[in-house]
């Protein structure tokens, strides 16, 4: 038995701290196969740490695989694992996150919205087209902070060309 199926059937301990564990070395380890692994541990029902370290393993991937996963866990009964799942997701700054995200902009905790804000500037550029599409619905709130975060881009946007050569 190889090592990646030990921590596969680590994932499956009584133990949360062993399937904690586990996820950690999967982080370690990166490579085929770890993406789903995490994406496993991401759905742990019974322990809100295990998906809370799964979210946060998920996004330090790089894969594009973690998306997916990730934006299910943006409906995580857990603010906490709804956070960190849209951290990761602007870590990962792929532009199929960004619906997900504008939609967590009414989450009904503060800082899933502040992640869910960020998140979306990390994104950049590529948000653009799903944040304009979002603008017009929703209350002035949401509005005010589509705006926000359009602006946010665009400021981040001339830093970065003013920074060229």
């Amino acid at each position: 038995m190889g090592k990646i199926d030990r921590l596969a059937q680590a994932l499956q301990h009584m133990d949360p701290e062993v399937r904690w564990v586990a996820i950690l070395d999967l982080e370690r380890m990166g490579g085929a196969g770890v993406v789903d692994l995490l994406a496993l541990a991401l759905r742990d029902n019974d322990n809100l740490s295990v998906r809370w370290r799964a979210a946060y393993a998920l996004g330090n991937t790089g894969s594009s695989r973690a998306v997916e996963p990730l934006i299910g866990a943006l409906s995580d009964e857990s603010q906490h694992v709804r956070s960190q799942a849209a951290a990761s997701l602007g870590r990962l700054a792929d532009p199929r996150a960004a619906e997900p995200l504008i939609l967590r902009l009414l989450d009904p905790d503060p800082a899933v919205r502040i992640t869910a804000f960020r998140s979306l500037v990390e994104i950049g550029a590529p948000a653009r087209q799903a944040l304009k599409k979002a603008s017009g619905k929703g209350d002035e709130g949401l509005q005010k902070t589509l705006k926000e975060i359009l602006h946010e881009i665009d400021e981040r946007e001339r830093r970065r060309v003013g920074e060229m050569p």
